[in-house]
C-alpha cells in the first residue's frame, strides 16, 4: 500500500475567486459561499508532491481542514481540476474556466479538525486520467452551492502553515500482469 499525505505549502497554493469584485484572491483566507448579494466564494487548494502509479486502486482519501468561521449552513462540492498538470488560476474566469472531474463530493461546516467526505471516486477519476503521478500535483476546486448568508472559512495557510488543508490518499500498486519469464 502506498500513502500520500501532503498539506499546502505555499502561500499561493490556496485562494479564493470572489465574487463581490469578480477577482481572484491569494494570501487571504480561504472560503466557500455566500456572505451577500453577489459576495460569492469558492476556493482552489494545490497539493504537491504527489506520487502515485498509473493503475492503482484508491482505498482512501479525504481533505482535512481546521475550524476557522462558520456562519448559517455553508455548502459546497468539492471537484479536483481534471488535468495531469494543474496550476494555480490567475483570474476570476480563469478559476471558474478549469475542466473539473465529473465526481464531486458535498461540504458544509467545518468544526473542529474535520475530514472530507470520501474523495475516492474523485482521486480514482483523476489516477485513471492521468497516471503515473511521479512528484506530480492535484488542485481541488471547492464551488459554493450555498444560499446567502452562509459560508465558511476554515484555517488556510494564511493562518496557519501547520492547520492549513491537508491531502491524504491511500492506494495499492497494480499487480504485475502478463507473462512473467525467470532464466535460472
Amino acid at each position: 500500500m502506498g500513502i500520500v499525505d501532503v498539506q499546502i505549502n505555499e502561500i499561493n497554493d490556496d485562494g479564493i475567486a470572489y465574487g463581490g469584485d469578480s477577482s481572484l484572491r491569494v494570501s487571504a483566507n480561504i472560503c466557500w459561499g455566500i456572505a451577500g448579494a453577489g459576495q460569492t466564494y469558492s476556493t482552489y487548494l494545490l497539493f504537491e508532491g504527489i506520487t502515485i502509479p498509473a493503475g492503482a486502486t484508491i482505498t482512501e482519501s479525504w481533505i482535512e481542514f481546521n475550524e476557522g468561521v462558520n456562519v448559517g449552513t455553508p455548502g459546497a462540492r468539492i471537484y479536483f481540476e481534471d488535468v495531469a498538470a494543474p496550476e494555480i488560476p490567475t483570474t476570476f474566469a480563469g478559476f471558474y474556466a478549469k475542466t473539473k472531474t465529473t465526481n464531486y463530493v458535498a461540504i458544509g461546516s467545518i468544526t473542529g479538525t474535520q475530514r472530507s467526505n470520501s474523495l475516492n471516486d474523485v482521486i480514482q477519476e483523476l489516477v485513471d486520467s492521468h497516471a503515473p503521478y511521479s512528484n506530480g500535483a492535484m488542485q481541488a476546486l471547492i464551488t459554493y452551492t450555498s444560499a446567502a448568508g452562509n459560508y465558511c472559512i476554515p484555517k488556510s495557510y494564511d493562518n496557519s502553515t501547520s492547520l492549513c488543508p491537508r491531502l491524504y490518499i491511500a492506494f495499492t500498486a497494480p499487480r504485475f500482469k502478463g507473462t512473467q519469464v525467470i532464466i535460472v
